[in-house]
């Protein structure tokens, strides 16, 4: 009888085990996911509206607003701004 015969056991047992735990992690992954979305959802429709209201509060007419808005989106935030800040 063959060497590798012998082995085909312990291998079909840790690779099911492997296969086991990452299917106990994906469904983990997707409880999380799904438990989390009810709050995504709430925080970003929430943050949409503010951003909604604080725009039509604005009387800058419509050139205002795309200066307000293009600055928002060059401006760096978290480790980029650690970076640019000058530290002389």
């Amino acid at each position: 009888m063959p060497v590798f015969l012998l082995l085909i056991g312990p291998v079909a047992v840790i690779a099911f085990v492997v296969v086991a735990t990452a299917a106990l992690a994906a469904v983990v992954a997707l409880a999380g996911a799904v438990l989390a979305l009810p709050y995504l959802l709430v925080r970003s429709l929430g943050r949409h509206l503010a951003e909604r209201h604080h725009s039509t509060n604005e009387d800058t007419g419509l050139f205002g607003t795309a200066v307000v808005q293009a600055g928002r989106a060059t401006r760096p935030s978290g480790v980029a701004v650690l970076a640019v800040q000058d530290r002389s």
